[in-house]
């Protein structure tokens, strides 16, 4: 549904960082597919490890782009670039030296601390312009508010994931599940606003 409101307003949505995100609801689309109704059973753990992994990787890079090009503060833009590589290698790491192949909460907890940081970042940006602006009627304030609440929301229960039994895991993943409808009503929220917006001064 989200893909084709998308669609429907895309000529309010012509930057590059706005369609990166549409290709990471997509993506995410894609991915919930394959793992509901592609692959099931325990014969599978593996090939559902890979795939988690692969999102994961593809979910950070589309969300850390999106920061690098809204970023205003050189600095800032310097901490993006510089933990993208530094997630990869803990990402790889991850992958290689695993024993089982279970939810890989470690990766997604740092993921999630990083896209945090890189959160607070753009609001601290926002707060310290010498001019006053409905921040609220941007595109950028919905997306990133969408993805702070949905990482927020998510990150502890990928914290207690290596804690929980299989069945508690997913009766817990409705936390998820009921995040990741928030995110997607912020997003459609970003979608729908208009290309450009008027700042005014006090």
């Amino acid at each position: 549904m989200l893909i084709l409101f998308f669609l429907y307003v895309r000529s309010r949505n012509k930057e590059k960082r706005i369609w990166a995100i549409f290709f990471y609801i997509v993506f995410s689309f894609a991915t919930d597919i394959l793992l509901n109704f592609i692959i099931r059973g325990q014969s599978t753990r593996i090939v559902r490890f890979f795939i988690f992994s692969a999102f994961t990787f593809f979910e950070y890079s589309i969300f850390s782009y999106f920061f690098h090009e809204i970023l205003t503060t050189r600095n800032f833009k310097r901490i993006v670039r510089i933990f993208y590589p530094a997630f990869i290698l803990v990402a790889i790491y991850s992958i290689i030296y695993r024993k089982e192949y279970n939810f890989d909460s470690f990766t997604a907890q740092i993921e999630s601390i990083h896209i945090i940081l890189f959160s607070v970042l753009f609001f601290y940006e926002q707060l310290n312009k010498p001019e006053i602006t409905f921040v609220y009627a941007t595109k950028d304030f919905w997306i990133v508010t969408s993805i702070l609440f949905y990482l927020s929301a998510t990150i502890f229960l990928f914290i207690l994931s290596i804690y929980l039994t299989k069945r508690d895991l997913q009766r817990f993943w409705s936390v998820n599940d009921m995040s990741n409808i928030i995110k997607n009503i912020f997003f459609a929220i970003a979608f729908a606003k208009p290309a450009k917006t008027v700042k005014r001064l006090v």
